[in-house]
């Protein structure tokens, strides 16, 4: 029962990959008209808590298909690298942009 469970969620990787890049490609472009917004820090931050949280989601999902579905490492291992790299980035973004609107209320 478990296990099928697993699987069932490993199947649903293609459809949850897409939460934390539809995320980031908002971000990209709000940050592109910043300057024009004066919410953007705020809906930023919010947008790059919510595409390292999916990005989880992602990897998590991931992991259960390769691991349920019999791929080979060597044709995952680059995809695998590039999830983690892109939700510690994302993270990081977040922190940053947290630690800004921390500092903001304290000057």
């Amino acid at each position: 029962m478990l296990d099928d469970l697993l699987i069932l969620i490993g199947r649903f990787h293609p459809l949850i990959i897409h939460l934390p890049i539809g995320f980031i490609v908002l971000g990209i472009l709000i940050e592109l008209n910043s300057k024009k917004l004066k919410w953007s820090d705020d809906a930023l931050e919010f947008i790059f808590f919510w595409a390292s949280l999916t990005g989880l989601f992602a990897l998590v999902s991931g992991f259960l298909q390769y691991n349920k579905e019999g791929y080979l490492w060597d044709s995952i291992q680059g995809h695998l690298i590039a999830g983690i790299a892109t939700v510690i980035l994302s993270f990081t973004f977040y922190l940053h942009l947290k630690e800004k609107s921390f500092f903001k209320f304290l000057g």
